[in-house]
């Protein structure tokens, strides 16, 4: 279920409801600023790209489509959605951070045979 307010200036702010009601997720979209819209680190609609790193630092993941750029802090619940290096969207929630996949563990490299073996001591390799 979702709950859509539109705000002056053509913000809009989607609450969006588990079948009990809970808030699972609160969503902030538009392309003009929103003061009353900021997070605690005073990042808000327009914000630029380079204001949301100095805040928030490099993301946990990005995503990039065109002039559009999604950065994800899992930390944070937050993420971020910037078309051409300006934030359009704030989307924050528990469930930020259940969407991405885990990074996959790098098996450790094995070692290479050193420089000048003989074709039977390399057979060891493998």
């Amino acid at each position: 279920m979702y709950w859509y307010y539109r705000r002056p200036g053509g913000a809009t702010i989607v609450l969006s409801l588990t079948q009990t009601g809970e808030v699972w997720g609160i969503t902030l979209t538009g392309n003009t600023a929103y003061p009353e819209g900021r997070t605690s680190r005073g990042i808000g609609l327009t914000s630029s790209y380079m204001q949301l790193i100095s805040q928030y630092g490099y993301p946990d993941q990005i995503i990039t489509g065109g002039t559009t750029l999604e950065l994800t802090y899992v930390d944070h619940s937050v993420r971020f959605t910037l078309d051409n290096m300006r934030v359009r969207k704030i989307s924050i929630g528990a469930h930020i951070g259940q969407a991405l996949q885990p990074t996959p563990e790098i098996a450790p490299e094995e070692a290479l045979p050193p420089a000048g073996l003989s074709v039977e001591e390399l057979r060891g390799y493998l």
